[in-house]
């Protein structure tokens, strides 16, 4: 890829089939693209999606018994988006969000979402305080789960409303 300057001010990034302007330069006159993705192989992608999942199920916890004795126990984790995000090596839990404009990736990030959203009914429906599992269906399966109701009002045949004027006779006008 070249880089060659057309204008002083604005150099114009040249490759074997397009050329684009770009929207900043560097002081040295290349292009600033940003980071490169963390993700380009979907393969990988998924197998790193479906290790954490593997590894929340069988997460094993050691606990020391009143006699001393340790004892290991299976204690799934539950898993998260902010877990999975750190688990996937983003910084923050929204670092799937320019991932979901692919589409190789989108069907792993949304079986993953979907994986997350049934572990959160799951505990929702076992009867422990609910409180924190309608909290996150409201705020992350918006689409499906949420408070607010719309009420639309129209006139006839679907018009919207307009004023309605009344005439009043001179008998009626007394009576007001």
């Amino acid at each position: 890829m070249k880089t060659k300057t057309i204008d002083k001010k604005r150099p114009v990034k040249t490759t074997a089939m397009t050329t684009t302007t770009p929207s900043r330069v560097s002081r040295r006159g290349r292009i600033n693209e940003g980071r490169p993705p963390l993700w380009t192989d979907p393969k990988a992608f998924e197998t790193k999606s479906d290790e954490y999942f593997r590894w929340c199920d069988a997460r094993l916890r050691t606990f020391i018994g009143k006699d001393g004795e340790e004892t290991t126990q299976n204690c799934p984790e539950p898993p998260t988006m902010a877990k999975w995000a750190a688990w996937m090596g983003w910084t923050d839990r929204d670092g799937h969000v320019p991932y979901m404009e692919k589409p190789e990736f989108a069907v792993t990030i949304k079986r993953a979402r979907l994986r997350i959203e049934g572990e959160v009914e799951r505990l929702l429906l076992e009867g422990r305080s609910p409180v924190g599992a309608i909290f996150w269906l409201k705020n992350n399966a918006t689409n499906r789960y949420r408070d607010k109701f719309e009420q639309e009002i129209t006139g006839a045949d679907g018009k919207p409303l307009g004023p309605v004027v009344v005439l009043l006779d001179n008998s009626e006008q007394k009576a007001l």
